[in-house]
This record gives C-alpha cells, sequence and structure tokens, in this order.
C-alpha cells in the first residue's frame, strides 16, 4: 500500500504465517531486504526517525517470530554520519540483536558487531 497501516501489517504477518505453516518447518530465517525499501518506500524522508512508525511496523513482526520461532532479519543503513544504525531508538527496541557491520575505505577487514539485549559479543573481524 502507499502507507503502511496497522491492516496491512496484520495481513502481512497472516500471509507469512501461512507461508511458514506451507514449508512446514518449526525454524527458519526470513530476510526482508531493507526495511526502508519494504516498509518505508512511500513514506516521508525520515520516516525512520518516528518511533511511532518504526514501533508500527517491527512490532508484529517481532511478535510474529516469537510466535513462531523463526527469525527475521530486516537490514538497515548505518547513519552517514556515525557508523550505527539510522533511525529511531524503537529500532533497536523493536529487535533482539544488531549486527553493524564495517570497513574502513580502503581497507580488506571488515568488522561485525553484535549488540543483544543480553550485551555486546566480541568484534568479528572478516577479510
Amino acid at each position: 500500500p502507499m502507507t503502511v497501516t496497522t491492516d496491512y501489517l496484520d495481513y502481512l504477518v497472516d500471509f507469512i504465517g501461512r507461508q511458514v505453516d506451507a514449508i512446514g518447518s518449526q525454524t527458519g530465517i526470513m530476510v526482508i531486504d531493507p526495511l526502508r525499501a519494504a516498509f518505508l518506500q512511500d513514506a516521508d524522508a525520515g520516516a525512520e526517525n518516528d518511533p511511532t512508525t518504526m514501533t508500527k511496523v517491527l512490532s508484529p513482526l517481532r511478535k510474529f517470530a516469537r510466535q513462531s520461532n523463526w527469525c527475521i532479519y530486516v537490514p538497515h543503513h548505518n547513519n552517514r554520519g556515525a557508523n550505527r544504525y539510522a533511525g529511531t531508538a524503537a529500532i533497536a527496541g523493536n529487535t533482539d540483536a544488531l549486527w553493524n557491520v564495517t570497513r574502513d575505505e580502503g581497507s580488506s577487514v571488515s568488522e561485525l558487531d553484535i549488540t543483544t539485549r543480553d550485551g555486546i559479543l566480541p568484534t568479528l573481524r572478516i577479510r
């Protein structure tokens, strides 16, 4: 739809649930890539900074993940001025873990930092 609505998200979560049931797996991973294109494509610029909008989008997905035992991975870009996700704290508040991949320009090494509800995991360096 042109605007993300509660009815649309209810429909989407129901549709995903039927697909998961059809697959017949008790666990799995679903990738919705990226956050902005999936849910905020027609939203005003900066919609990811609005906690009400982001909670409306992410809360039903989080609830579905908890009920279905499936992992829902939703990539989102970093803020250009900072080395962290762009947007409101409601994004972090509606996730179980934030993965942040960074790489210095010209470097062949990337770093993966994972912050979970239980704390920060050691940085993983990837070449």
